[in-house]
């Protein structure tokens, strides 16, 4: 049953005021769309070019992890450019098919008892409704939490080999972590970089035994066990070194560095919805059935789904997956 009638004009799309009673002072979507990076505006691209009305609740900072990112230059199609050049243009894009933009973070859902299916609650106490729900939340990268972290963030700091490789071009970069995805970034700057260390916190290598054959053929890949990194350095240029110390030895130091790439795991941004979807140990939402998560009209994209690519051009199209699901969901409910 269609509990929705048409407001008033709002960026395009039209809003929507609930037609039962106990909603009409609720703001109601037929398609809510929770998160602000490539996924997200995906998503809200493919829902309002549907028809159907669509709120894409980005934050207040939106773009996600590319929104931190220098250039990318790996996205098919799209000219070598900051990430957030990238995301201002998705935004535009998805305005212009006919979502709405909420600069709202989502903190809460519940299934409603009765109308729309879902209630959703903003982080400035805003209640809106929905009958479908794609999540694209995405994740962060884990940090160091360390002096200078801030400071240098996309001035020789990453968390992602693939998307700043050539940022590393001959210089001498640090890899921090032991397991299979540092031995994967040091991989893909193997032919940018002109010496490579890797930066162990442990004694030993967690990474499988296959992946640490693979860099023994590379002179210029080294590394160091039973290390914490203290500290980022550097100057109005960008990064210059790395302060140290050294578990064994008890020993602080100074590495000469112009890189460091951050290799130490992801955390899922679902915290929020953790009691109500299934998701893994780790926090990913786990899908049963292409993009549909284990609650019949919500479904999920991107990263907060995702543990092993990471790259925008796969959020992107799992973005529009899921909301084609969605759509094929509302219209099958009508």
């Amino acid at each position: 049953m269609n509990f929705f009638k048409t407001l008033l004009i709002m960026g395009g799309m039209p809003a929507l005021l609930c037609s039962a009673d106990n909603f009409k002072q609720a703001i109601c979507t037929r398609l809510a769309v929770i998160g602000g990076g490539v996924a997200g505006y995906s998503a809200g691209i493919y829902g309002g070019n549907s028809g159907e009305s669509t709120l894409v609740f980005v934050g207040p900072r939106p773009g996600g992890q590319l929104a931190i990112a220098g250039t990318v230059e790996n996205m098919p199609g799209v000219v070598p450019q900051y990430g957030m050049s990238i995301i201002d243009r998705l935004e535009q894009q998805a305005e212009s098919f006919g979502a709405k933009i909420v600069y709202e973070a989502v903190v809460s859902i519940s299934i409603a008892d009765e109308g729309p299916r879902f209630t959703l609650i903003t982080s400035e106490g805003i209640t809106y409704y929905a009958d479908a729900i794609v999540i694209a939340t995405g994740s962060r990268p884990r940090t160091l939490g360390i002096p200078g972290e801030s400071e240098f963030w996309g001035k020789g700091v990453s968390t992602c080999a693939v998307c700043d490789c050539t940022l590393a071009q001959g210089k001498d970069v640090v890899i921090v972590g032991g397991g299979d995805s540092a031995i994967e970034e040091a991989l893909q700057l193997a032919s940018y970089a002109k010496s490579i260390t890797l930066l162990l916190r442990s004694a030993e290598f967690r990474a499988s035994p296959r992946m640490q054959e693979k860099i023994r053929n590379y002179n210029h890949i080294s590394y160091r066990n039973d290390v914490e990194v203290e500290e980022i350095l550097g100057d109005d240029t960008g990064m210059t070194g790395i302060k140290i110390f050294n578990k064994s030895t008890l020993a602080h130091e100074i590495i000469h560095a112009e890189g460091l790439f951050l290799a130490i795991g992801q955390i899922p941004e679902t915290d929020f919805i953790k009691n109500l979807l299934a998701c893994d140990k780790y926090g990913y939402i786990t899908l049963l059935e292409r993009q549909k998560t284990s609650v019949e009209g919500i479904f999920a994209a991107g990263d907060a789904t995702d543990d092993r690519y990471r790259q925008a051009v796969v959020a992107s199209g799992d973005g529009a997956k899921a909301a084609l699901d969605a759509v094929a969901y509302l219209r099958g409910i009508d």
